[in-house]
């Protein structure tokens, strides 16, 4: 199963307009691709406030970004939105942990989860290693999605795997976040 998510100017237009273009496409699709479309105004939203927590909580996990935006501030305004929504999920994350030392693992497994935390599904019918089937087997493309957001974070690298935080820069990094333009 694929899933895309299209953030678009106007989901209604977007829609009608694909449907007079590919009206069948749609039945095929949707026994191998799962979408969605999302205003840039809707999608903006969820990266900064979390309001809810959907598109926002798939991109704490690294995915690929086809962009074919054309307009430079647009762009600009959406990734300063994704990184910001980085910095969210690391500060939350660490905050969640409330530990001095943890893993690389822990984070990724933390971040991941907030993205399911009050899913229904999880408790019922979900798998229950699903956070860690997304977490494990990707840990270096976590590493690379976290790279720069992590060291705003983080006070010290330990060891490749290991993470010792201090609350000076939890503070610090959500100070520094707090002054994103978007």
């Amino acid at each position: 199963m694929l899933d895309l998510v299209f953030v678009v100017k106007d989901p209604k237009s977007w829609h009608r307009d694909n449907i007079q273009r590919h009206s069948t496409h749609y039945s095929f699709l949707k026994l191998l691709i799962k979408y969605g479309v999302i205003s840039v105004q809707d999608f903006h939203k969820d990266l900064t406030d979390w309001e809810w927590l959907y598109l926002s909580g798939r991109l704490h996990k690294p995915v690929l970004i086809l962009d074919t935006t054309t307009n430079a501030d647009k762009k600009t305004i959406l990734n300063q939105a994704m990184e910001y929504n980085l910095k969210s999920a690391v500060l939350c994350s660490l905050l969640l942990l409330n530990k001095n030392k943890i893993t690389e693992e822990e984070l990724y497994l933390q971040i991941t989860g907030l993205s399911f935390m009050g899913d229904f599904r999880m408790i019922v019918g979900e798998d229950k290693n699903k956070i860690e089937n997304i977490v494990v087997p990707n840990l270096i493309r976590f590493r690379q999605l976290y790279s720069h957001t992590m060291s705003l974070a983080i006070t010290s690298i330990v060891t490749s795997s290991s993470i010792k935080q201090s609350i000076k820069g939890i503070v610090t990094a959500g100070k520094l976040q707090s002054n994103v333009s978007l």
